[in-house]
C-alpha cells in the first residue's frame, strides 16, 4: 500500500477513490462561498440604492430580492454540502477501516505478540475519524473563508484599490506567520494521538479480559495501571490544548 507512506498521499488516495462525490462536495462548498460573496455585494448595492433617493426605489427592491435570494441559495448549498460531506466521510471511513484491517492481517505473528489487540483496533477506528475531521476542517472551515476573503477583496477593489492592496498584504503576512507558528504544534498533537491510542487500547483490553482481572483479584492494580495511561494522555492533551489557545490568542491580537 504505497499511499501509507505519507499523510498527504493517504488523504489523496481516499479522495481519488470517490472522485465524483468529492468533486460534487467541492462544487457545493465553492457555490455556497460564492453565494456568500454575492450576498455581501447585494447588500452593498442595496445600501447604495437606498441612499440615492426615491427615484431608485425599483433598484432597491431589485437589490433586496437579490439579497434574499442569495441568502436562501447560500443556506441551501451549505446544507447540501454538509449532507454530502457526511456521506463522503462515512463511506470513506468504512473503506479506510477495511483497508487497514487488511494491511494489519498481513503482518507476521510476532508483530501481534508485541501489540495489544485493543490498542490496534482503537487506532484503526480513530484513523477513520481523523480522516473525516481533516476533510471537514478543510472544506468547511478553511476553504469558505479563503473564497470569502477573495470575494471581499474584489468588493474592496471597487471601493478603494489601495486599501484592498494593503489588506491583502497584511492578510498574507499574518497567515504565513500563523502557519509557521502552528507547525510547531505538530509535536504536541502527535504525542496526544499516541497516548490516546494507547489509553483507548488499554481500556478495551481491560474490559475484554475482565474475567482474568476478576479471577486474579487484580481490579485495583489494573485501575492504577489504567490511571497512569490516562494521566499521560491528559497531560499530552492539555499541552496541545494550551498551544492551540495560545495560537488563537495570537490570532486575535493580530486582528
Amino acid at each position: 500500500m504505497p499511499f501509507l507512506q505519507s499523510p498527504t498521499r493517504f488523504i489523496l488516495h481516499y479522495v481519488a477513490a470517490r472522485p465524483g462525490m468529492f468533486l460534487l462536495l467541492g462544487l457545493l462548498v465553492a457555490g455556497a462561498s460564492i453565494s456568500s460573496i454575492g450576498t455581501q455585494y447585494a447588500m452593498k448595492v442595496l445600501i447604495d440604492a437606498m441612499t440615492t433617493g426615491v427615484r431608485a426605489r425599483g433598484l432597491v427592491y431589485t437589490a433586496l430580492a437579490a439579497f434574499l435570494g442569495l441568502v436562501i441559495l447560500e443556506s441551501v448549498l451549505q446544507r447540501a454540502a454538509a449532507l454530502t460531506l457526511g456521506q463522503a466521510t462515512v463511506t470513506s471511513g468504512v473503506g479506510i477501516r477495511l483497508d487497514m484491517v487488511n494491511y494489519l492481517t498481513g503482518h507476521q505473528m510476532p508483530f501481534f505478540q508485541n501489540q495489544r489487540a485493543g490498542s490496534l483496533g482503537h487506532r484503526i477506528s480513530g484513523l477513520a475519524g481523523i480522516f473525516g475531521a481533516i476533510v471537514h476542517r478543510l472544506l468547511q472551515e478553511v476553504t469558505p473563508p479563503l473564497i470569502g476573503f477573495a470575494g471581499a477583496m474584489l468588493i474592496f477593489v471597487t471601493i478603494d484599490a489601495v486599501m484592498a492592496a494593503i489588506l491583502g498584504v497584511v492578510f498574507l503576512l499574518v497567515t504565513a506567520a500563523l502557519i509557521v507558528l502552528g507547525l510547531r504544534g505538530h509535536v504536541h498533537h502527535t504525542a496526544f494521538a499516541q497516548h490516546a491510542g494507547t489509553a483507548g487500547g488499554e481500556l478495551i483490553d481491560l474490559i475484554g479480559n475482565i474475567w482474568v482481572v476478576k479471577a486474579f483479584a487484580a481490579r485495583d492494580r489494573e485501575l492504577e495501571r489504567l490511571e497512569g495511561f490516562l494521566d499521560k494522555e491528559a497531560h499530552a492533551q492539555r499541552r496541545g490544548w494550551f498551544f492551540v489557545e495560545q495560537m488563537r490568542g495570537l490570532h486575535d491580537i493580530t486582528l
